[in-house]
């Protein structure tokens, strides 16, 4: 029984040694990482990015980031968009803050990965995943991401080009039914039917 109650007293101890331990760090630590974006075209390109929480420690961290604007934690896609101009580099818009509360954060590292996808075409998109930890320097800069295609001026040019061309002889209909007379009735953005196909009126 003694021996039970020793054990008891040492490891009430070294409980007490570890939280004044942490309790000695600032558990509001916070990490940031930048990153530029090139765009290599020979046009503007819209962008837009979405955060993915690959790894991080649970319930002991807050994270955000801003490109545009500055979301709170709970919003994972941006919902405002950049446009680089050609030949650009946009080196101010996208922060990543990790904020380090205390518990498994102070001994784990996070990974966050942050895709920026072109508004025009998500199958066109760079990702870089940035690793966040206490030991880790405050302010990360990642090596730079670079488009070297638009496909907002390749989809415009084209297919509006298309649409005009097909539509000079042929019904078209918004998707409730309702025909349109001529392709300058469409207004930007419409959602039409011709030929039993869709169409998005791009510009």
């Amino acid at each position: 029984m003694i021996k039970l109650f020793k054990i008891l007293i040492l490891s009430l101890i070294i409980i007490f040694a570890t939280n004044n331990v942490f309790g000695l760090i600032d558990t509001n630590i916070t990490k940031v990482s930048k990153i530029w974006v090139k765009n290599n075209s020979n046009t503007p390109l819209t962008l837009f990015v979405e955060r993915i929480e690959t790894l991080l420690p649970e319930d002991t961290t807050i994270n955000y980031f801003c490109w545009g604007a500055c979301y709170p934690p709970s919003v994972s896609i941006s919902g405002e968009m950049v446009t680089i101009p050609s030949g650009e580099i946009d080196k101010i818009n996208f922060i990543g803050d990790y904020i380090i509360k205390g518990g498994a954060a102070l001994v784990d590292t996070a990974q966050i990965t942050y895709c920026f996808i072109d508004d025009c075409y998500s199958g066109n998109f760079k990702c870089f995943t940035a690793f966040y930890s206490l030991e880790g320097p405050t302010d990360s800069l990642y090596p730079m991401l670079e488009f070297d295609t638009s496909y907002c001026d390749i989809i415009i040019s084209i297919y509006n080009k298309e649409i005009k061309n097909i539509i000079t002889s042929n019904r078209m209909f918004d998707v409730l039914g309702r025909e349109f007379d001529n392709y300058n009735d469409i207004s930007f953005g419409t959602l039409f039917i011709q030929n039993g196909n869709k169409y998005i009126k791009t510009k």
